[in-house]
């Protein structure tokens, strides 16, 4: 849920390999291509997508030319995330073939079954043309960027919606930046700054580890 509603979850994220102040122009670098366009009623034929989206309020006339710079909020970023799901029933799936079944017997008077390949074939089509009509469920989620402090706050608790944000950010932010990814459990509550800024990712990672029964990793 969007916290402009009133309500929200909180996951909290460490950014580490920053060496310098981020600009606004380092962000921007691959933002483009992990935003989402502004939502029409077109076909589409994935049961899920999800991008970065206009900062809230942004004009809907000026949707596809904002960039972190109208995300730019006090001490940090305010990032918006939205995600479309389209499901299709199962069971409508089924009877879509079957019609498309008896159409190919009956334009042919020497075919008399459907094969496995032709079957499979005939399925697929069927998915993409329904998937192409149905109406997405349609989400949002939100995060603010402390960037100067390194310290993402992330407002779901969702696994799924974390596995989003962290795709985004690895992809928009992590590889171009050389930046990682660490979600705050409780046993990294209580590390100091000095822990989290220690030279190299091998060293900080041995930090962590230290804290935790299980290994660590960062994404980037």
């Amino acid at each position: 849920m969007s916290i402009h509603h009133g309500s929200f979850s909180l996951s909290r994220y460490k950014v580490i390999g920053r060496s310098k102040p981020l600009s606004i122009a380092d962000l921007n670098q691959e933002l483009s291509g992990c935003k989402l366009k502004p939502f029409q009623l077109k076909k589409s034929q994935d049961e899920i997508a999800f991008g970065w989206d206009a900062p809230w309020g942004w004009s809907e006339q000026n949707f596809g030319h904002w960039d972190m710079s109208d995300c730019r909020l006090d001490d940090g970023f305010w990032l918006r995330v939205r995600v479309e799901k389209r499901k299709l029933p199962s069971q409508l799936l089924q009877l879509v073939v079957q019609d498309m079944e008896q159409e190919v017997l009956a334009s042919s008077s020497e075919q008399k079954t459907i094969g496995r390949k032709q079957r499979k074939e005939l399925m697929e089509k069927a998915r993409q043309d329904l998937m192409a009509k149905s109406l997405p469920s349609i989400s949002y989620f939100e995060a603010f960027w402390k960037d100067e402090s390194d310290t993402i706050f992330l407002f779901t608790t969702s696994k799924a919606n974390r596995a989003i944000f962290e795709e985004l950010f690895r992809k928009s932010f992590g590889k171009p930046l050389a930046l990682s990814l660490v979600h705050v459990t409780p046993p990294l509550l209580g590390l100091s700054e000095g822990h989290w800024q220690l030279k190299g990712k091998d060293q900080r990672i041995a930090q962590l580890e230290a804290t935790l029964p299980a290994s660590v990793e960062a994404s980037n």
